[in-house]
């Protein structure tokens, strides 16, 4: 067992060698996609998707609000609110700062639980331009 998990880890560290930043982004984002969506339900929010779009190196995080978050009015009242929560989240993350220092950018699109068509919520973070 532990050979196997040697190999596995060595394996790993060699194929991230030969990955540029943008490969890698886009490896990331399909893996956690695949691996942990749609997330469950947590404080009225789901991750639903992340995707990596390579033109405009941009990470585009998909998700749902649900219950009372689930209301446009609501919403519209705590976006301030959640603009900067998002944004210190995701400054204040280890694992997004080689993302960060190379000028990718961060956007989310929040659909209603209930309505998937209607967009409840779009934010979109470029540190490069701070």
């Amino acid at each position: 067992m532990k050979r196997f998990c040697f190999f596995i880890i060595s394996a790993l560290l060699l194929t991230a060698c030969h990955e540029n930043l943008e490969e890698r982004a886009e490896r990331e984002a399909a893996e956690y996609t695949k691996r942990c969506c749609p997330t469950p339900i947590i404080n009225n929010t789901r991750t639903d998707s992340l995707v990596y779009n390579k033109d405009k190196k941009e990470f585009i995080l998909y998700c749902s609000f649900w219950n009372e978050f689930d209301n446009a009015e609501i919403i519209d009242r705590i976006r301030p609110e959640l603009h900067d929560g998002l944004k210190n989240q995701i400054a204040s993350d280890p694992g997004k700062q080689a993302y960060i220092n190379e000028g990718f950018i961060y956007s989310y699109i929040v659909t209603s639980g209930s309505a998937p068509e209607k967009i409840l919520y779009k934010d979109t973070f470029d540190y490069s331009k701070e």
